[in-house]
């Protein structure tokens, strides 16, 4: 356990007593907690920065980076797959558009959970 008892935040006890969790502990930046009838504890859905903190844009840009990064090689393999296999434009075009959506999301949440903590 990372953190004593007498400094678990106010927000995770609430949590806690709000869902019938005991016993909360930070490991490794992520609160833990017992469920109702639980015997393995199980991550709770807050925020992984239990402490509160606001996350450092440096993290945020760090976090977009690897997004960027991770969009220009999967976009080179399914273009070359789409080479390799011959197959029809709109192949490429849907898993392509598809693709960018879903980084443009978690880039918008990325940026709005600095923004609005």
């Amino acid at each position: 356990m990372d953190q004593p008892r007498n400094q678990i935040p106010e927000s995770v006890e609430k949590w806690c007593l709000k869902y019938g969790y005991t016993e909360p502990f930070s490991h490794e930046g992520q609160w833990w907690a017992f469920p109702p009838h639980g015997v393995n504890p199980v991550p709770l859905p807050l925020a992984r920065r239990g402490t509160g903190e606001r996350p450092s844009l440096e993290t945020i840009q760090r976090k977009l980076f690897s997004y960027f990064i991770a969009a220009f090689f999967c976009l080179t393999l399914m273009f070359l797959i789409h080479k390799a296999l011959a197959t029809p434009p709109e192949f490429f075009i849907g898993f392509a558009v598809a693709f960018l959506v879903i980084l443009t999301t978690r880039g918008l949440v990325l940026i709005t959970e600095y923004l609005l903590h």
